[in-house]
């Protein structure tokens, strides 16, 4: 613990943190009246089951059932540390809570070991081992089934274990599948935890404070803020206490109250000129500009229709033309392509004609030599060179 929790407020331990002591932790009615029933069928063993919501009290639930049954004579209580083990693994495990020297890679033997060393421990004390498996919906099918066979005796007669299964909702919602039907049907005592009322939040916070050493470390208004703010969680309203804390520490002041509580989760004031866009602007105007342009389709999608309708009410002017469609038919832009082609061919060959030289022109034109006479053309030699 930060040694000026101590100087400050006079704590004898962070309050607000998971690792509190036992006796720190509030006992409801419901979780001391399932204790004390699991206290007195621990002789005849089977399966127990603590389910809730995260931060409705599971694990101070768990904490509370495994410190009452270690206090009880002659009990083990074993606790699972990795629930997504393979069956090998699991039995691994298993011999090293309770003791026992496996073998690798033989399952039967290490079968035979637990069943024996449960037996012998039964019959000298008379009372059942404890196995606790927190987060038990992680847990495989297998490994589910093979503790059902491995806890049972004597045609499913006898219990040579029990076993206190904890989890969300996920695991009651397992344990009714065809698969785990058989292991859910034996469950003997079952805890559904909800989320805590307004009085429990409240009275959880007492107890810690008064533990700890300082009941007047918050104003009675900063409690009721907390648990009215804290919609039945105690994660939350753990969490909440606890940065109120550190802040009180980083500024010395004397009491938590609901000032400290307004400067810590106050909402910020947004200011009222112009801003420039954000991401959360952006992917809210995207949807925006998305409806935009499904809107523009569908006005273009209605205009044409109305054109096709206009156009649909004319009388056709070509043979072959679909008026219900607004549009020529294939047959007739076939045929309409092959005249196009047609009319650019015979244009093609007629301008053609009109440029090509004509022979019998070229034929009766003659060169200027043979039109000029000899003497002509050497009087106009001389002539040039004179």
């Amino acid at each position: 613990m930060n040694p000026k929790l101590q100087s400050l407020y006079g704590l004898k331990f962070h309050p607000f943190r998971p690792d509190v002591p036992i006796e720190a932790l509030h006992v409801t009615p419901q979780v001391d009246s399932f204790i004390r029933r699991v206290e007195i069928s621990i002789a005849d063993g089977g399966f127990v089951m603590i389910t809730g919501d995260p931060g409705t009290g599971k694990s101070v639930a768990l904490r509370l059932l495994s410190e009452r049954l270690r206090q009880l004579p002659d009990v083990i209580v074993g606790t699972v540390e990795h629930p997504q083990s393979r069956t090998m693994d699991f039995y691994r495990e298993l011999a090293d809570v309770f003791g026992v020297p496996l073998a690798g890679h033989n399952r039967w033997a290490g079968f035979k070991a637990l069943r024996q060393r449960w037996g012998e421990h039964i019959a000298s004390t008379l009372a059942r081992p404890v196995l606790i498996i927190d987060e038990a919906q992680e847990a495989l099918t297998t490994v589910f089934n093979e503790l059902r066979i491995l806890a049972s005796k004597d045609l499913d007669s006898r219990q040579l274990l029990c076993v206190v299964f904890a989890g969300d909702a996920r695991l009651p919602d397992r344990l009714r599948t065809p698969e785990l039907l058989p292991l859910g049907s034996r469950v003997r005592r079952r805890l559904m935890l909800e989320y805590a009322s307004r009085d429990e939040l409240l009275a959880s916070l007492d107890h810690l404070l008064h533990t700890a050493g300082n009941p007047s470390l918050m104003t009675t208004e900063l409690k009721s803020t907390l648990a009215d703010h804290a919609a039945g969680n105690y994660h939350v309203l753990m969490n909440m206490a606890d940065e109120l804390l550190a802040v009180a520490v980083d500024r010395e002041l004397p009491k938590l109250d609901e000032k400290l509580y307004l400067d810590v989760f106050a909402q910020p004031v947004r200011p009222s000129g112009p801003r420039s866009p954000t991401k959360s602007d952006e992917a809210t105007d995207r949807p925006r500009a998305a409806g935009a342009a499904r809107t523009r389709t569908r006005a273009r999608s209605a205009r044409r229709r109305r054109r096709d309708a206009r156009f649909a009410a004319r009388p056709a002017r070509h043979a072959g033309r679909t008026l219900a469609a607004g549009r020529p038919s294939l047959a007739a832009r076939r045929k309409s392509a092959r005249k196009r082609a047609a009319t650019h061919t015979t244009r093609h060959h007629s301008l053609h004609a009109r440029c090509a030289p004509d022979p019998a022109r070229a034929a009766r034109r003659r060169p200027l030599s043979a039109v000029l006479t000899w003497p002509a053309s050497a009087g106009l030699r001389e002539a040039r060179h004179a």
